[in-house]
């Protein structure tokens, strides 16, 4: 059971959050810009980090099990 409020911003919008971060635009700017405060800016950053990690770790998981498979056959 997840508790507390749900996101507010799609993944897009997060996607959007960090093209802008890297951009070189202040965070101050991105906060005013998706009306989010700064906890919350960290909260969708680190959400990202993670699925990012999950899908990579995914990646690597079926390369890896695509090599064994190929070796047995």
């Amino acid at each position: 059971m997840k508790l507390g409020r749900k996101f507010k911003l799609e993944d897009a919008d997060i996607e959007r959050m960090e093209q802008m971060r890297k951009a070189g635009i202040p965070v101050s700017d991105i906060l005013d810009y998706f009306k989010i405060g700064k906890t919350t800016y960290y909260r969708y950053i680190n959400k990202s980090k993670v699925i990012n990690a999950k899908i990579k770790i995914n990646k690597i998981a079926n390369i890896k099990l695509n090599r064994i498979a190929n070796e047995i056959v």
